[in-house]
This record gives structure tokens, C-alpha cells and sequence, in this order.
């Protein structure tokens, strides 16, 4: 209301901050007010209702250079928001209306101090795709910015013939030109740029060769995968990673025979990531091979192998990979470990149970997880042995592992960890009291709905709301009930009445 302008912009700003599309027919008609047209298009954009698209194309071509700005803004934002099919349709109806005077708007603001003002403007010389944006476009290449990147990429084959003569104009001497280049060449997927991007691959700057890398990948010529397989050797991990992704982009084009003679190559980065490649390859013929590299000399090879093993059949790399447990690095038995969490390993406690005394904390962590699922008495005692180590981090694992059980009677096991002094394993023990669901667990943990640590209020609250609904539950709802309205700490809060929505079966 104009006789009330300040709580008229609070209003508009309330709407835009509920980000609801029922704010958008009440918006529109406020825009038609000249005292709040600005705070009503801002509030559209944010909102980024396609029902707003009407409105926002009228006033792009405002007399006014501020609502102009303050326009392309909310476009942007509206389209970049906008699924696949209201994408095209939004494209369509922003290019229908643009003219010479909107690319003399643009252009004049591409390189405004505003950084939301330039990316509007960037991004919508992309969405309109001509070929004269292209000079004002390419000069930005040399910033990395995304927004530019991903303005010529849009532009297709028309930026093609503009990326090569930057070669002739000598501006692939910044870094940041050679990457954005790669970027929009794998965007465009054109094969016409595979001998720059290999060019690129032997870059002296690592993030050059890693976005050359991904672009080869988008390309998927077969031409260009020796060179990939080559930066498997690659100082940099990122390029490395980029290398093993766009391989697997083209399994069918990579030469198995070459990747098992790359197991045995003096690069150990070269070894790792062709044993990589040939577990994700699958290539059963070749378990032997990468199984020999578990006596690697480098601890980064053995423990590829390891999980290099671990995408074989399960009954076919178990002998092998069991071998690996006595291995001298802490990370390779930790990568066991993780690979035998997902077979079926009951037969084979016996070769784990050493590992409770393992030197290494983490390692008897792990070895919680993996006998988390295994039912039956002996994975239990493991588990039980595990609960009573003496370090806090074992502890927490296998008090994890022990709530997920449905099979024994463990719930004094549970009980007696919540005497912990360690607060992060009196946790842990009421956390797994919940997920056990024993309902004679509720008297041990209503009086922990009072303990002065926020999170152990907040465990023991998140516990009770997951037990069943008893009498005994219904008598603590009544405290719960209290801690959502009343506790200190808002994450309490929040966890008190998330705890209340279970108690009522789904209904707040």
C-alpha cells in the first residue's frame, strides 16, 4: 500500500523469502506499481515461476536502464532454474523478443562490476547464440568463469572456428584460456577439436591436462585413448581421475592386453589406475595379474589392487585378497576390510578375528563394520570384544554395528556403555539403543532427555522417538513434548519434534 511504503517493500520481501509460485499472480500486479516495480521483479526472480515470464519480457525493454538491469537478473535466474522442456520454451520466447537493442544492453553490461549483473549478461548472450557475441565472449575466456564457459558451449558449433584462431592470436599463453577452451570443446562433443585436445593433454599446467582429459571423455574417440591410458601416469591425482573417467567412457575402445602390461610398469601411479580400469572392466582373465600386485612395493598400488579385486565375483578374489590382512600398511588392511563388507564372509571369521588386536585403531574400527551384518554367535562375540576396546573410535563402531543386530540379546551389552565418561561413546550407545528398538531400553534413557550436553539430550531424544509406542513412551512424550518447545539448544529442538512426529505415528 503507497501509504504505507515501508511495510509494503517488507511484504514483497517476506514473499520473495517463502519462495512460493502462489506469490507470483500477486507479484506481477504489484510490478505494475512504478514505487515497487524493482522489489517485485527481484522477488519474481527469486521465486522463478515460468508464469512470470510474461511480465519479466515486458519490462526487459523498460525505458528505465535500473529496471532493465534488475530484469535481466530475474530472466536469468528464471531460466537457469528451469527444467529441460520450460528450458527450450523459455529460450524460445527470450530470443522472439530480443533485438538490436537488447544486444547493445547486454554488451554495455558484460563486464559491469555487478558479478550477478554480468553473469546475467553472459549467460544470456549464450541463450541467444550469435556469432558477434563471440568477440565480446572469448576476451573473458581468460578469467575461468564458468558462466562464460558455459555461454559458448550453448553456442555450439558457431564458437568452433573462434577457439581455433586463438591459436593463431597467440592468447592460448594463459592458462586459463587453454582450460575453459578444453571445457567448451567436451561440451560441444565435436571430434574437429580432438588434435587440439591432445595437444592440451601434454600441457606443463596440471588443471589444462585434467579438463582436456574430461573433454576427450564427452568426444569418445577411440583415436584418443593410448593418450589417456598414457596420463595414468600423471604426477597430479586429478589427472589421473580424469583419465580413468573418460576411459571408462569408451570400455570397448581400450586395449586390455595394454592395461595388463601397465600393471607392470615402473610408474606406481601407471600400475594403480590400470588395475583400476581392469576391475571396473571386469576382466576376470586378469585377476591374477592385478592379484600379483598385492606385493607391491607401493602401499597406493597395493591397496588399487585391493579394491581393484574387490568388483570380481566374491568366491574368486577371496583367497587372494585375504592374503592382504598381514599386509604392513594400515590403509591396505582397511581396504580389505571395506571389500569384504560386501560378501558373504560367515566362513571366514576365523581369519578376521585376529584383527580385534590389530595395531591400529582404524583398522578394528573397520573390522566393526564388516561384522556389523554377519548373524550368528561368533561375529556377535567379535563384536562384543570390539564394544570393550580401549579406544573411543572402536568403541563407536561397534556399538554402530551392534544396534543394527535384530539377532542375540545385546541389550545390556548397549546399557552398559551409557556410563561412558567418553560423551561421544555414551552417544553412540544411545544411538544404538534407538536403532535396536528394545522398548526396556526407555527407562535407561528418559533421564538422559535432562543431561546438560545438547547432544546427548538430542541422541537420547532422536532414540526414544524411534522405539515403539508403548505406555512407558507415552509418559516421556509428555518431556519430549516440553524440549520442542522449551530446550536451550535448537537443534534439540528440532530433534524433540521429530521425535514427537514418530511417537504420533506420522501426524505432528
Amino acid at each position: 500500500k503507497k501509504e504505507n511504503p515501508l511495510l509494503a517493500f517488507s511484504a514483497i520481501k517476506a514473499l520473495e523469502l517463502m519462495g512460493s509460485p502462489m506469490a507470483t499472480p500477486h507479484l506481477i500486479e504489484i510490478a505494475q506499481e512504478k514505487m515497487f516495480k524493482r522489489a517485485a521483479l527481484e522477488a519474481l526472480g527469486v521465486i522463478s515461476d515460468i508464469k512470470a515470464l510474461p511480465c519479466l519480457l515486458a519490462d526487459f525493454h523498460s525505458e528505465s536502464e535500473n529496471i532493465r538491469r534488475v530484469t535481466l537478473k530475474a530472466l536469468v535466474t528464471l531460466g537457469l532454474k528451469q527444467e529441460d522442456e520450460n528450458r527450450e520454451l523459455f529460450r524460445k520466447l527470450f530470443r522472439e523478443v530480443y533485438d538490436e537493442r537488447d544486444y547493445l544492453f547486454l554488451a554495455s553490461v558484460v563486464n559491469h562490476a555487478d558479478p550477478l549483473l554480468k553473469r546475467s549478461a553472459i549467460r544470456a548472450l549464450g541463450w541467444v547464440s550469435e556469432v558477434r557475441s563471440v568477440s565480446i565472449l572469448i576476451p573473458l575466456l581468460s578469467e575461468y568463469n564458468l558462466d562464460v564457459v558455459a555461454a559458448l558451449s550453448e553456442m555450439g558449433h558457431l564458437i568452433l572456428p573462434e577457439l581455433s584462431k586463438l591459436l593463431e592470436r597467440g592468447l592460448w599463453e594463459d592458462e586459463r584460456t587453454r582450460q575453459a577452451a578444453a571445457t567448451i570443446w567436451g561440451e560441444v562433443a565435436d571430434p574437429t577439436g580432438v588434435p587440439f585436445l591432445l595437444d592440451l593433454l601434454k600441457d606443463n599446467v596440471a588443471h589444462v591436462r585434467e579438463a582436456a582429459a574430461v573433454a576427450l571423455g564427452k568426444i569418445k574417440s577411440k583415436a584418443t585413448v593410448l593418450s589417456l591410458m598414457a596420463l595414468l601416469k600423471d604426477p597430479y591425482p586429478e589427472v589421473q581421475e580424469a583419465a580413468v573417467a573418460s576411459l571408462l567412457k569408451m570400455k570397448s575402445d581400450i586395449p586390455e592386453d595394454e592395461l595388463v602390461l601397465a600393471l607392470q610398469q615402473k610408474s606406481a601411479h601407471l600400475r594403480a589406475n590400470a588395475a583400476q580400469l581392469l576391475g571396473e572392466l571386469g576382466l576376470e582373465s586378469a585377476i591374477s595379474d592385478i592379484a600379483f600386485l598385492l606385493k607391491d612395493s607401493d602401499e597406493d598400488v597395493r591397496r588399487a589392487a585391493v579394491f581393484a579385486l574387490g568388483r570380481f565375483p566374491f568366491q574368486k578374489i577371496i583367497r587372494p585378497i585375504l592374503s592382504a590382512l598381514g599386509d604392513e600398511d594400515y590403509k591396505v588392511r582397511v581396504a580389505v576390510l571395506k571389500v569384504l563388507e560386501q560378501g558373504e564372509i560367515n566362513s571366514i571369521l576365523e581369519d578376521l578375528s585376529p584383527l580385534v588386536h590389530d595395531e591400529n585403531m582404524w583398522v578394528r574400527a573397520q573390522l566393526s563394520r564388516t561384522i556389523g551384518h554377519v548373524s550368528g554367535e561368533t561375529g556377535l562375540n567379535l563384536l562384543r570384544r570390539l564394544v570393550n576396546d580401549p579406544t573411543g573410535v572402536v568403541q563407536i563402531a561397534a556399538l554402530s554395528a551392534l544396534g543394527t543386530r535384530k539377532d542375540g540379546e545385546i541389550l545390556s551389552d548397549l546399557l552398559k556403555k551409557l556410563s561412558s565418561e567418553d560423551k561421544d561413546v555414551k552417544k553412540a550407545a544411545i544411538l544404538a539403543l534407538g536403532t535396536y528398538g528394545n522398548p526396556q531400553a526407555i527407562e535407561a534413557l528418559t533421564p538422559l532427555l535432562e543431561h546438560p550436553h545438547w547432544g546427548l539430550r538430542a541422541a537420547a531424544v532422536s532414540a526414544l522417538g524411534n522405539l515403539s509406542l508403548t505406555a512407558d513412551v507415552v509418559t516421556s512424550s509428555s518431556k519430549i513434548a516440553a524440549m520442542a518447545d522449551e530446550d536451550s539448544d535448537p537443534l534439540v529442538r528440532d530433534a524433540a519434534r521429530f521425535a514427537l512426529f514418530r511417537l504420533r505415528g506420522g501426524v505432528m
